[in-house]
């Protein structure tokens, strides 16, 4: 009995091992050509999908030469450097400090237009001096938008440092590659159009020991710096501006921006995305150059350098 029953345990045993053996077979065939398919579709996926200039190369190439150049070529592409941005409310003075500054005539103006005759208007008009001196100035313009009279209606620099927009009442929230930035990122700029500006990466001119801008290399919605400004029509001045938002301005570092002539308008309630393209332009030296070929001179902006920066 033994021995039979001893047999016959080893023979179960046997076709349980064959059996598991049959099975782990199987399995690892399946799981190998899981494998095979998940490889290729990983390929098919980097080659034919991903954007990045020389995925698609590195992978379909079939020599592993080339492979390798094309890793090469990946890892000595430079950072570009971050350009300045300029953000700027379209609304310079709040209306709850225009009774402090110059701009008081506005609101008696519009006192004079939102209430009635011509005959109340007439003995308004003599009786307060800003709205004559006002209405005196504007009938000098020779323009149909008072663009000749602009700066002469406009507040002065020292109205605009004690009453004009400040950071926290036009920035909600500020980050740069995910990182928070605060009111020490911003250099103030005053413009005799918008006011009171925020210059975000701003380094001055371009001379030996200066700071350097910031530099990034990567691209796309999530990158670069992201701004949430606060814009409402409660406290704009109609008469001053029409328009109701934001003013964005991108350009070099190392120069002042001018924001009437290359900013655009950012509307409320909006969410606007800003993609650049660098644009360097060298200029030949002596004998050939239109700048002088002292160096000092160029920095001081006199006359045009060898080198400009277009975004």
């Amino acid at each position: 009995m033994e021995n039979d029953e001893g047999y016959f345990q080893t023979s179960k045993e046997r076709e349980l091992k064959k059996c598991a053996s049959r099975s782990m077979e199987l399995s690892s065939g399946d799981i190998e050509k899981k494998e095979v398919e998940l490889e290729v579709l990983a390929k098919e996926f980097a080659a034919n999908k991903v954007s990045a200039a020389g995925v698609s190369y590195i992978v379909s190439s079939r020599s592993n030469v080339r492979r390798a150049l094309w890793f090469i070529a990946d890892a000595i592409l430079h950072r570009l450097p971050f350009p300045g941005v300029t953000i700027c409310s379209l609304n310079p003075i709040s209306n709850h400090f225009v009774a402090e500054t110059s701009l008081k005539k506005f609101l008696a103006l519009k006192e004079m237009m939102d209430t009635a005759t011509a005959e109340r208007s007439t003995q308004h008009r003599q009786k307060n001096k800003d709205v004559r001196e006002l209405i005196r100035l504007i009938k000098r313009s020779k323009t149909y938008d008072l663009d000749d009279i602009a700066e002469a209606l406009m507040p002065s620099t020292k109205e605009l440092y004690e009453y004009g927009s400040t950071y926290d009442t036009l920035v909600a929230s500020c980050s740069y590659e995910g990182i928070h930035c605060y009111r020490e990122n911003f250099t103030v700029l005053y413009d005799p159009t918008y006011g009171k500006c925020y210059m975000f990466n701003y380094i001055g001119s371009a001379i030996t020991g200066s700071d350097k801008p910031i530099e990034i290399d990567t691209y796309g919605s999530t990158s670069g710096l992201q701004l949430l400004l606060r814009v409402t029509d409660n406290n704009a001045l109609d008469l001053l501006r029409r328009e109701i938002g934001a003013r964005v301005v991108i350009h070099d570092p190392h120069i002042l921006p001018f924001v009437s002539e290359y900013g655009v308008n950012v509307r409320p309630k909006d969410m606007t995305s800003l993609e650049l393209s660098l644009s360097k332009v060298e200029r030949l030296k002596a004998p050939w150059e239109t700048a002088t070929t002292t160096s000092k001179e160029c920095r001081t902006g006199i006359l045009i350098p060898y080198w400009s920066v277009e975004y």
